[in-house]
């Protein structure tokens, strides 16, 4: 699912949240995990359209409440649902555009550019492929991408 054109926010997550930026990453969300709270100060100063979001009053403390999102649950589902009430994300989300690694948007890369790097009977069955470009993982669109997606549709994200 394509966004809409509206800038996506680019989100800032403690360590304590390691599941929901993989889920944001799916989304298409930027998304960079930080464990110290100084970095994090940092990161926000470097990146004004950052959004820090956590799930623990103590690290507001030390982070720019401006550029600070408090979620409420502490279950992916009603995580999801916060920030698209907040953030209209299920609107701005590019689905599967981001390595989920490395957070990286993810290129598309001809089938015979990677012929050596899948597995045969991938490189038989499928004519799309996409790279990142920081750890060269190869994705397609095999029956893992509709398991996500049914996975997605269960934690009520709106997806084709």
């Amino acid at each position: 699912m394509e966004n809409d054109g509206a800038k996506a926010p680019v989100f800032v997550v403690s360590a304590n949240l390691l599941g929901l930026a993989r889920w944001l990453r799916f989304l298409g969300f930027s998304t960079e995990i930080r464990t110290d709270p100084g970095k994090i100060t940092v990161f926000l100063r470097e990146h004004p359209e950052a959004i820090f979001l956590s799930a623990g009053k103590k690290q507001f403390e030390h982070v720019d409440t401006s550029q600070s999102y408090l979620l409420h649950s502490n279950f992916i589902e009603d995580q999801l649902q916060e920030l698209n009430s907040a953030f209209e994300i299920f609107r701005r989300m590019n689905l599967l555009s981001r390595c989920s690694l490395c957070n990286v948007p993810i290129e598309p890369v001809s089938k015979a550019d990677i012929k050596q790097q899948v597995p045969e009977r991938v490189w038989q069955s499928f004519d799309q492929f996409w790279r990142c470009s920081r750890c060269r993982r190869i994705y397609w669109e095999g029956g893992h991408i509709e398991r996500l997606k049914e996975k997605l549709r269960r934690l009520g994200v709106p997806v084709g």
